[in-house]
């Protein structure tokens, strides 16, 4: 994926996955080309991980 395309944000919070298809990221790090799949929760790629994450745990750029 590009990292150009879809929406950037920045982990405010610490969270580390509880399922395989989720992304663990720290508080400062960039989840790029995010896809907002509902008001809960978003997918994207941090750390070389795609996956799901806690909307509310991120402040979109």
């Amino acid at each position: 994926m590009d990292p150009a395309l879809g929406l950037t944000a920045i982990a405010i919070y610490d969270y580390q996955k509880n399922d395989d298809d989720e992304i663990s990221f720290e508080p400062d790090d960039i989840i790029t080309n995010i896809e907002q799949i509902d008001a809960g929760w978003w997918r994207g790629i941090c750390n070389g991980q795609y996956g799901l994450f806690p909307a509310n745990y991120v402040e979109l750029r």
